[in-house]
């Protein structure tokens, strides 16, 4: 049977497009055995021949290497994740190109399972499990988000599940490979090799309205991404089901969002918890948190305390403003008239 690997890859298929004896790898990386492969190409688990840590070689197919647009994907995933430096990103430590010909990466091996084969597993995830991954995987994207990298394709096949020393479940956010620079510091080069102009990149059930309409993007697309696992962990469904990716897209753009309580397992969300999520998935993305920091205090608050601090909601402001503009101009109008009737009054024997 063929499952998903650490890198969204899958493994059980009996013929590698890419073989163990194929590979010319430095002499440090060395005990090469297939993990996963795809169409891009193949994930190998391997050893560091003198320290003896585990770790993970991700090989481009020689012929893919040989489209620029590929090739680039592929830099572009080492560049960027380079950048990052935190417990619940997969950290990569090099990236060459053997024979020039076929790009490689080396990365941490990371040992569990994604979220994804977790909830085909084990649908139900408790309260407590659920909140302390969402939080973990908030931390992950602020850190990216600080370094000017959103992430554009956050999943649950995306998230690995491992677990520390002492037991506890440690998330880990895998492929960046089509994040993108919104630092506007970034170098020319990065942020040319990154323009995917009139693409729509990502994955249909966990995109935002803005990655649809080809708008603009900024760290909230990840905050919308995120809220689409947390409804799909919470609710046992994702927020748009459908029939076709173009059905999906659709549905995320312009249908209102379903009500998490007609869904099998949302009646059981917490209010606190369902709030968090709902503002995750506002349409408006002037709605949504404003940024990952705000949604991760969020998310540690309720888990500390199970409670959280109610937001005022972008729509209630608007609301606000256009009512003490309406109470302003009833004022001066008032004012106004008062003031042309004594004027006018004045005029009167």
């Amino acid at each position: 049977m063929m499952e998903e690997s650490q890198f969204g890859l899958q493994t059980g298929q009996s013929q590698p497009k890419i073989s163990v004896d194929q590979l010319r790898l430095p002499d440090h990386i060395h005990d090469l055995e297939l993990l996963a492969q795809g169409g891009m190409g193949a994930v190998f688990k391997a050893r560091h021949r003198l320290t003896g840590a585990r770790l993970a070689v991700k090989v481009m197919l020689p012929e893919l290497a040989k489209d620029a647009n590929h090739l680039q994907r592929f830099i572009q995933e080492a560049k960027l994740v380079c950048k990052l430096s935190n417990p619940h990103i997969v950290a990569i430590h090099e990236c060459a190109i053997m024979g020039n010909t076929t790009p490689y990466m080396v990365m941490d091996f990371v040992e569990g399972e994604t979220l994804k084969q977790r909830l085909d597993r084990e649908p139900s995830l408790t309260v407590k499990e659920a909140v302390d991954i969402f939080s973990q995987a908030a931390d992950a994207l602020l850190h990216a988000h600080k370094k000017g990298v959103i992430h554009r394709d956050l999943k649950p096949a995306n998230m690995m599940l491992t677990k520390s020393d002492d037991g506890e479940t440690v998330v880990k956010v895998l492929d960046f490979g089509l994040a993108k620079v919104f630092d506007k510091r970034a170098d020319e080069e990065t942020l040319a090799l990154l323009t995917a102009t009139g693409e729509v990149l990502g994955t249909p059930y966990y995109m935002s309205p803005e990655q649809v309409m080809d708008d603009p993007l900024d760290q909230r697309t990840d905050v919308y991404s995120l809220g689409c696992v947390m409804y799909h962990v919470m609710t046992g469904v994702v927020p748009y089901p459908g029939t076709s990716a173009l059905q999906v897209l659709s549905k995320h753009a312009h249908d209102p969002l379903p009500n998490m309580d007609d869904s099998p397992r949302g009646a059981q969300c917490p209010p606190s918890l369902k709030r968090i999520i709902l503002k995750c998935l506002e349409k408006d993305i002037s709605d949504r948190y404003a940024s990952m920091d705000e949604l991760q205090r969020d998310l540690i608050q309720y888990r500390d305390s199970g409670t959280v601090r109610r937001r005022i909601t972008g729509k209630e402001k608007r609301s606000a403003s256009r009512m003490i503009r309406g109470v302003i101009t009833l004022v001066v109008s008032i004012i106004l008239g008062y003031v042309l009737m004594k004027a006018l009054g004045g005029d009167n024997p």
